[in-house]
């Protein structure tokens, strides 16, 4: 392995702190409303269903990530005059938009 792959791979992973706040996790939590048919069907013993359940949770907060990020490239300009949108990792410049957009 040569120095420049070296580097490269670790500049890839300084980047990872700040997809992962860009990516907004402490979101998730209103996706768990998604769980309240498994209660309200009288499902919950039901482990397929807790399968297909969780399944679509994630797939849910992929998709609001990605368009979290979708958005927060699109409003980078905006958000850096914004007193707290400008803290965000692509408006601040600590996530570059096309790693964002990856």
């Amino acid at each position: 392995m040569t120095a420049t792959t070296t580097a490269s791979r670790q500049a890839r992973f300084l980047h990872l702190p700040a997809l992962v706040v860009a990516l907004r996790p402490h979101q998730w939590t209103k996706n768990l409303l998604l769980l309240a048919g498994l209660l309200f069907s009288g499902s919950l013993g039901d482990g397929g269903r807790w399968g297909h359940a969780l399944a679509v949770f994630t797939a849910y907060c992929l998709l609001s990530s990605a368009g979290y990020l979708v958005n927060d490239v699109r409003d980078a300009a905006a958000d850096r005059l914004h007193p707290t949108k400008r803290l965000r990792p692509v408006a601040s410049g600590e996530l570059r938009p096309a790693t964002a957009d990856a």
